[in-house]
C-alpha cells in the first residue's frame, strides 16, 4: 500500500470513511448509474450505501484497490485496483475500475490507470491484464489504447443481473513489450504532448496501435439493458429433475452445487474419489521410480516424482483436497485398477464455471475409450447438475493435451 504520484493525478490507497464523501460526491453525477452496467454492482443511491461498499473492500487482501486524486482539484474522482493477484505465476490484474465523469476521458483518469501498469510491473509481475465485458466498447477501446493486447474471449464467464456475460481478456506481457509500451505512455504524458490548454497533441492510441499484437473490437449484441446499453442474453439454465430424471431448460438462474465425492460410474471406467488406497496402482500405471514416464508431468505443475514416498505424500495431500476434487480412474475388466487422475477444479459456482483437468493417464489408460468416457463422464455430471461452462486449460506447447481438447468437443 503506497501513494503513486504523477503529473495530473494521485493514486492513494483506499481510505473508506477519508475517501467517501469525494467519491459519493463524484459518481452522483451519474445518477442514473450508467457507468455501473458493466460491473458486479449497480451502483449507490446513498452515501450510506457507498461507504459500506468501500469499507468491505478497504481491507481486502485479494485486491488493493487505490483511488484516483485528480491534482487540479485535489477531490477523488476515481478507484481501481490490483487484482486476481498470482503470486506464484507473476499475473495481476487491473481492475474493478470506476472513473467519474469529470475523471473520464482526461489525462488525469489516464494516468491514474498507467501508474498502477507501471507499479505492477516494477514489483516484478510478468503480465498484467485486463478484463471486460465485450459489449462494453468504452473498456475495450480503452484497453488497446494503454497497450494492451486482445488475447481471447471467455464464453459464458460470469452470471449477473440475470443476464450473462462473457469475458475480454487483454494482457501487457514483460520484456520487450512493456518496454515498448512504457515508452509509448511516458511519451504520451510528456509536457511537449499537451497545448497550452491541456488537449493532447499525439493520442495515446496512435502511439500503441503498432505495438498490439492483436485487437478487437466491442461484440455486437441483439440484447439490451433498460438502459439501452448493449448486454448479454437474459439467462437460463439446464436444470435436472431427479423426480423426473430428465435435464430441462428453464428461466432464470439457480445457483449448482459443488462437486462432491462420489463415483460417477461407466461402462468402460469409473471416477472414483481419489484415498491413499490408490497410490500403489497409480504408482505402478505412472511408473513414478523411472526416469521415461517422467514425461508425463512435463505440461504439470506438479511432479515429477523421484520416490514412491514423494508420491505418496503428494497424493495423500490431494486426496483431501476440495479444489481441485481428484478422482482415481479405475478401467473396469482389470480388477477395477486405478490407472490415471482426473480432477474438477477452479469451481465457480456462482458464475456456474467449473474447469476439467488435471487429467492424467497412466500405461493401459491413455488413449483408450476408457480415457475418454472418463471425460465424458465428468462433463456430463457438471452439465447436468447446472453449470453453463465448462473449461479445459492446457499448456499451448502441449499438443496432445490441444488436441484432446478439441476432440472432446471443447
Amino acid at each position: 500500500r503506497r501513494v503513486l504520484h504523477g503529473r495530473f493525478v494521485r493514486v492513494e490507497p483506499l481510505e473508506a470513511e477519508r475517501h467517501c464523501d469525494d467519491l459519493h460526491a463524484a459518481f452522483s453525477a451519474d445518477p442514473e448509474h450508467l457507468r455501473w452496467e458493466y460491473r458486479f454492482q449497480s451502483g449507490f443511491a446513498t452515501r450510506a450505501d457507498l461507504l459500506a461498499y468501500l469499507v468491505s473492500i478497504e481491507t481486502s487482501t485479494a485486491a488493493y484497490y487505490g483511488v484516483y486524486v485528480d491534482l487540479t482539484t485535489g477531490k477523488a474522482a476515481g478507484l481501481g485496483s490490483l487484482m486476481s493477484i498470482d503470486q506464484l505465476h507473476g499475473s495481476i490484474e487491473i481492475g474493478a475500475i470506476m472513473l467519474a465523469p469529470s475523471l473520464s476521458r482526461t489525462a488525469a483518469g489516464t494516468e491514474a490507470l498507467i501508474l498502477q501498469i507501471r507499479w505492477a510491473f516494477s514489483l516484478g509481475y510478468r503480465r498484467v491484464e485486463w478484463t471486460c465485458d465485450p459489449h462494453n466498447a468504452a473498456s475495450m477501446r480503452a484497453a488497446q489504447r494503454l497497450g494492451f493486447s486482445f488475447e481471447l474471449t471467455q464464453r459464458q464467464r460470469y452470471a449477473t443481473k440475470g443476464r450473462n456475460r462473457d469475458k475480454a481478456c487483454f494482457a501487457i506481457c514483460d520484456g520487450a513489450e512493456w518496454a515498448a509500451v512504457d515508452a509509448q505512455q511516458r511519451a504520451w504524458l510528456e509536457p511537449t504532448n499537451f497545448d497550452d490548454a491541456g488537449q493532447q497533441r499525439q493520442a495515446l492510441s496512435t502511439l500503441t496501435a503498432p505495438l498490439l499484437r492483436c485487437v478487437a473490437a466491442a461484440e455486437p449484441s441483439a440484447h439490451s439493458n433498460a438502459n439501452g446499453q448493449p448486454s448479454g442474453a437474459p439467462l437460463r439454465q439446464r436444470r435436472w429433475s431427479e423426480d423426473e430424471d430428465e435435464v430441462r431448460w428453464c428461466a432464470g438462474w439457480v445457483t449448482p452445487p459443488r462437486p462432491v465425492r462420489k463415483t460417477l460410474s461407466g461402462e468402460y471406467v469409473s471416477c472414483v474419489p481419489l484415498t491413499l488406497e490408490h497410490a500403489k496402482p497409480l504408482g505402478l500405471a505412472f511408473n513414478t521410480m523411472l526416469d521415461s514416464p517422467y514425461a508425463l508431468w512435463d505440461h504439470l505443475s506438479d511432479g515429477p516424482f523421484p520416490t514412491r514416498e514423494s508420491f505418496n505424500e503428494w497424493l495423500g495431500r490431494q486426496s483431501v483436497s476440495t479444489d481441485p476434487l481428484w478422482f482415481a480412474l479405475e478401467v473396469r475388466g482389470e480388477e477395477c485398477d486405478a490407472r490415471g487422475l482426473a480432477a474438477f477444479r477452479c469451481v465457480d459456482e456462482a458464475h456456474g464455471t467449473i474447469e476439467v483437468g488435471p487429467l492424467i493417464f497412466g500405461f493401459g489408460l491413455a488413449r483408450s475409450r476408457a480415457a475418454t468416457e472418463a471425460v465424458f463422464l465428468l462433463l456430463n455430471w457438471a452439465f447436468k447438475h447446472g453449470y453453463r461452462r465448462v473449461v479445459w486449460q492446457a499448456d499451448a506447447h502441449h499438443a496432445a493435451s490441444c488436441n484432446a481438447a478439441e476432440r472432446h468437443g471443447f
